[in-house]
């Protein structure tokens, strides 16, 4: 029964979505990136992990800040280095040289964006509170009007006590 059932299916499955194998052109990591950076990745995770695991520790936090901005640095001049040579080493062909200047400078602008669309989530964020905040202010201020509204019922005695 199973087995029927599922060599059937399979079937169905196979010609109606055959499995495709895809390419890409895209490298999983830039030319740059060696051994070393890894490590320095490896390291950073690491050492992200152990903080997780015990907040308290300052020690811990000031070592992985330590790690991940030496890393940053590695990575940048890692980078740095490759388009300089890539740039020397095409300066009799101009076309060459422009091609690196062009792919360094997306990955740069790469950078902004992601940095703009951080700012932008973050003004968000606080207009989004702002108006939060104002919300519950106008609603304090409705319940205040409501009881100020409420007359108290005075007492018997004290409309006797008012001058005629």
């Amino acid at each position: 029964m199973w087995a029927s059932w599922h060599t059937k299916f399979l079937a169905v499955v196979d010609k109606h979505a055959p499995i495709r194998y895809v390419s890409s052109n895209r490298k999983s990591h830039p030319p740059w990136s060696d051994r070393e950076l890894h490590k320095l990745n490896q390291r950073i995770n690491q050492l992200h992990r152990r903080w997780l695991r015990d907040k308290g520790n300052q020690n811990l936090h000031v070592q992985f800040k330590q790690a991940r901005s030496s890393a940053r640095n590695a990575y940048r001049r890692k980078r740095n280095d490759f388009f300089r040579a890539q740039c020397a080493a095409s300066s009799q062909n101009p076309r060459r040289c422009h091609g690196a200047t062009c792919t360094f400078l997306d990955g740069v602008r790469k950078g902004r964006r992601k940095k703009k669309k951080k700012k932008k989530k973050k003004k968000k964020k606080k207009k989004k509170k702002k108006k939060k905040k104002k919300k519950k202010k106008k609603k304090k201020k409705k319940k205040k009007k409501k009881k100020k509204k409420k007359k108290k019922p005075t007492h018997h005695l004290a409309l006797h006590c008012l001058p005629a």
